[in-house]
């Protein structure tokens, strides 16, 4: 519950901003990442190793995004860098796994109907927010 109270909010603006403006402002991210370890921390009594995984992986990613700026923005890096401090590591991972699949079907209907092009760069984060309600939704 808490999970959700922290992430959808920022994940909503920034997709939002992501569609809209092909732009994503950090800092909400950087500070929804923080209250989700320490939600994880003093609420829930978690154990770092509890979402290690997660946010290793996530890191690995945002350190991906610096070296390389063609392959996924800064902004969606932290996006899955908050996903992974929120939530546990197999739901995030779960997470992150249905907006790539979610986005890959709509890269390859917009192909096939000839709307875009095998080029057409794609805002990440509407779809990292319909992978994460796609999960809520599962979960319950």
């Amino acid at each position: 519950m808490i999970e959700t109270i922290i992430s959808l909010p920022v994940l909503i603006s920034g997709a939002i901003m992501d569609f809209k403006y092909r732009k994503v402002f950090i800092m909400p991210f950087i500070m929804a990442s923080a209250c989700g370890i320490i939600v994880n921390a003093a609420v829930y009594k978690r154990d770092f190793k509890h979402y290690a995984l997660g946010v290793g992986l996530s890191v690995l990613l945002v350190l991906i995004c610096l070296i390389s700026k063609k392959i996924m923005g800064l902004g969606d890096g932290l996006a899955i860098l908050m996903t992974g401090c929120v939530f546990n590591s197999k739901s995030m991972l779960i997470i992150v796994l249905l907006s790539f699949l979610i986005m890959s079907a709509t890269g390859i209907t917009g192909v096939i109907i000839k709307k875009t092009k095998l080029k057409t760069k794609l805002p990440f984060l509407p779809f990292l927010l319909v992978g994460e309600v796609v999960f809520l939704i599962i979960q319950r």
